[in-house]
Parts: structure tokens; sequence; C-alpha cells
């Protein structure tokens, strides 16, 4: 397993209560699993759709955008980090 750090943005930083967050995972799948678990309905129901990530939530993991279907095939390394970036607007 490999710590991380998973930073969050906009209304996930709420309900985390923080924009960082270091964990152990072996995977982007499980690390995200993991922020289910602890964080629970709030944080899954402002993520997911169903089974899935919401379409207009972009995964960057270092500096590599990532495809939702496939995180379970992201190996993580020590010192990763994990971007969540909600849906921005503005004008």
């Amino acid at each position: 397993m490999a710590q991380i750090t998973v930073q969050v943005y906009t209304t996930l930083r709420k309900i985390l209560n923080n924009s960082k967050i270091k964990i152990n995972a072996d995977n982007v799948a499980e690390a995200i699993n993991y922020l289910v678990n602890k964080f629970g309905d709030s944080f899954k129901e402002q993520l997911y759709h169903g089974a899935t990530i919401k379409p207009y939530y972009i995964l960057i993991l270092n500096d590599k955008t990532l495809d939702k279907k496939h995180l379970n095939e992201y190996l993580l390394h020590e010192n990763d980090v994990l971007h969540i970036f909600p849906p921005i607007a503005g004008g």
C-alpha cells in the first residue's frame, strides 16, 4: 500500500472539512472507496450518480487525467497526489 495525498476542491472540501487528506491505498478505486466509507453518504451523493462517478467530475493522478471506468487499473505509488475536481461554473 502506498501513502498518497487526496486533494479536493469546493463542495468536496466542505464535506471533508479539509482540502487534503493522506490515505493508504493500492489503486485509485480503493482510494475512492476509502473516502466514501470514511466520509459517508454526503460524500458519496456528491461524487456518485448510482454506481458511477458523475461524468463532470475530473480525476487527476499527479499530472494524468484518469478514465473513471478503469480506476482499479491505476496503481498508486508513495507520495502520489490524486486530485478530485468537481464541476466549476463561472462567467
